[in-house]
């Protein structure tokens, strides 16, 4: 979310992170069967025949302490959402429209799959095995706008407050392609290693940091957004040549198919967080593997090349003590206004 604080930090008043809601609910496992039930009737001494008023007098039991309190009542069906709230002030009239426009227009099935992080997404797109359903949706109610990113089971979705609170909620679902590090159920503490997230509370920890994660990745993304200036004014600087450290570095043309190719790449949704390399920006301009060592190396000089262009117009910064690259907050708008205008149609350009 740094970005996107970065850039609208004048319309934003505090930035809040928790669960939505959360259904509490135990389970008794040697009572949850037949064998078990029996054995603990037999305990208690209670005949079948008196099974019903036995079960009534303890509901009655447990209903008793929180008789007079308010009781909210959650659909079993729902998962645990963990989601920001960003406070803004009376601007939120003017940005919001523009934030639920950029995502609908922007956010196709495979950003959806990276923000959700699905393990079926690689550099080229989505994995040819993939099977399951993306769907995307926007509704207006009373309380304002909500646009709705569904992959299966789990979904994000984003929808502004009574008019001052923009929030972004995750909720999960589908664990099954899950992992947390754990011991094995039954023996916490012995030799870990990353198994299938449960959805109990036990492991209520890495289901908040994976929706905490997937709410980071839309906020950066939406930081994009379009913006009142003029798109000359934006595309000017990169347009032109710049000198960078006592060297002098081509404009860019982003209309080219050679540079809108490398615009494209290094705004993937996957490089958002961890930042990409030169590998990554090889296997998205060079889908075909290298046969000789030397083409290799050939290749991978080509995008060293690239890297610093992009760096000497201000587009990407390195990541200190890696060799990993990020983009700017300013190289972020840049590069989605100019590809928001190579794909526009000249009528909608004129209008």
């Amino acid at each position: 979310m740094t970005t996107f604080i970065q850039r609208f930090g004048s319309k934003i008043l505090g930035v809040l992170h928790g669960f939505e809601r959360i259904r509490f609910r135990g389970t008794r496992r040697f009572l949850a069967n037949v064998v078990g039930m029996m054995n603990f009737l037999w305990h208690r001494q209670v005949l079948l025949k008196d099974f019903k008023a036995f079960a009534g007098a303890i509901t009655a039991q447990l209903r008793q302490p929180v008789a007079g309190d308010a009781v909210l009542l959650v659909d079993g069906r729902r998962g645990m959402g963990e989601r920001p709230g960003v406070c803004l002030g009376p601007l939120l009239a003017e940005l919001a429209p523009r934030l639920f426009r950029h995502a609908w227009l922007h956010f196709g099935s495979v950003d959806v799959m990276r923000f959700l992080g699905s393990k079926a997404v690689t550099a080229q797109g989505a994995h040819g095995n993939f099977a399951g359903e993306v769907v995307s949706d926007v509704k207006r109610r009373v309380e304002g706008t909500r646009i709705k990113h569904r992959l299966d089971g789990n979904w994000i979705k984003r929808y502004d407050k009574q008019g001052s609170v923009l929030r972004v909620e995750t909720v999960i679902n589908q664990t099954c392609d899950r992992k947390v590090y754990r011991g094995k159920e039954g023996d916490e503490d012995g030799e870990k290693s990353w198994r299938r997230l449960r959805k109990g509370v036990a492991d209520i920890h890495r289901r908040a940091e994976i929706s905490q994660a997937a709410n980071a990745r839309y906020v950066e993304a939406l930081a994009s957004v379009d913006e009142s200036r003029s798109l000359a004014e934006l595309a000017e600087a990169v347009c032109r040549p710049v000198v960078w450290h006592g060297q002098r570095w081509r404009a860019l043309n982003p209309l080219a198919a050679e540079d809108g190719q490398l615009l494209k790449a290094v705004t993937q949704g996957e490089f958002a967080i961890n930042g990409l390399r030169n590998r990554d920006l090889r296997e998205l301009l060079y889908p075909k593997p290298a046969l000789e060592e030397a083409e290799q190396r050939r290749r991978s000089a080509a995008i060293s090349r690239k890297l610093r262009l992009l760096r000497a117009h201000g587009l990407i910064h390195k990541i200190a003590k890696t060799h990993r690259y990020q983009v700017s907050p300013h190289g972020r708008e840049v590069i989605n206004a100019l590809l928001a205008a190579r794909q526009a149609s000249t009528a909608k350009l004129a209008e």
